[in-house]
């Protein structure tokens, strides 16, 4: 479940889009129509959950209940990076600052990609789940908190 190949997941979505889309029940009943929409419904919501991996991990950590001794930790070195880059925008050596940090985030991207890969491999063999559900969480949160820093780098960058 973690890993699905987004073209045959793209591809059995509008297979089954054209099967069960209101447009093709025109001609059916009131019922049958409803149905339709349903489903429609239904398999519209699945396919925004599965599209993305980080959608496909918020779903599976709603199904998991969430350990209660873990507490997400944050990249402390892009962290510290972070608040370094805000200090020297401020004193005025903002592109070198940016690049360098610009950098440090494509390193910690691949590291998340590799260690998604491991936890993706780990999780098809695992026999059960709830052993990496800790792993699951912390890589979530790390690749969330990526993702805020590549945006706040966005809006610095707008100010200058």
């Amino acid at each position: 479940m973690l890993d699905l190949p987004e073209s045959e997941l793209r591809n059995r979505f509008y297979s089954l889009s054209q099967k069960v889309h209101p447009d093709t029940h025109v001609l059916k009943d009131s019922y049958e129509q409803s149905h339709a929409s349903q489903w429609s419904a239904l398999l519209n919501r699945a396919y925004q959950t599965l599209r993305t991996p980080h959608s496909r991990i918020d779903y599976l950590l709603e199904l998991f209940p969430k350990p209660a001794q873990l507490r997400p930790n944050i990249p402390t070195d892009l962290a510290e990076s972070f608040f370094e880059l805000q200090e020297l925008i401020s004193e005025g050596d903002a592109l070198g600052a940016i690049q360098q940090f610009e950098s440090q985030l494509q390193s910690a991207q691949e590291r998340y990609q590799s260690d998604w890969q491991k936890l993706v491999s780990a999780w098809k063999s695992a026999p059960e789940k709830s052993a990496l559900i800790a792993q699951l969480h912390q890589l979530n949160h790390h690749f969330k908190y990526l993702a805020s820093l590549k945006e706040n780098l966005k809006k610095l960058q707008g100010r200058l």
